[in-house]
């Protein structure tokens, strides 16, 4: 059922919103120490909450917040019953939720990644990032897109083939 996944995909993102309230403030406390002298992080630290807490918030809260939005709304605005692929649904929704999983698993296993929310080379590469915590986000990042593309495609369908007759 398609509001079913829509509620798990708000809880999900409602439980990483939490984990990328706790980066920020600790962002915001260091950055409020430091005015006056180095602060409780190290530089190191700090650009992993920095990474973490952009990745978080973007691909693992704003993301599945809007999948699970459109979810309830989409159905009922072009008058479906259900999704089109309620099955890829679900599988996109267990996805995100083994990447975002992923993701908390790296923030404990050893350094998490300090090449920003994007991940983007050079500073993914072991050079900025030595450790297995960027190898553990680029991957839950990966299994991230692998959940959203279906979704996508799921949604389109829906939009082109399951909207009510006579509706353009």
């Amino acid at each position: 059922d398609h509001k079913r996944v829509g509620i798990m995909y708000l809880v999900l993102a409602g439980i990483m919103l939490l984990r990328g309230f706790v980066d920020a403030a600790m962002m915001r406390a260091q950055q409020a120490i430091a005015v006056q002298s180095d602060g409780y992080l190290l530089p190191g630290h700090f650009d992993q909450i920095f990474s973490s807490h952009g990745t978080i918030m973007i691909f693992f809260v704003a993301m599945p917040f809007l999948t699970g939005l459109i979810n309830f709304v989409m159905p009922q605005q072009i008058g479906a019953r259900d999704v089109a692929f309620p099955f890829i649904n679900a599988v996109s929704l267990w996805l995100t939720a083994t990447a975002a999983a992923l993701i908390m698993a790296s923030l404990v296993l050893g350094r998490f990644s300090t090449a920003g929310w994007t991940a983007y080379p050079p500073y993914s590469g072991l050079d900025y990032s030595p450790g297995v915590g960027v190898h553990h986000c680029i991957y839950a990042l990966k299994l991230s897109f692998a959940a959203t593309t279906p979704t996508v495609l799921n949604f389109l369908v829906n939009i082109l083939r399951k909207r009510a007759l006579g509706m353009r």
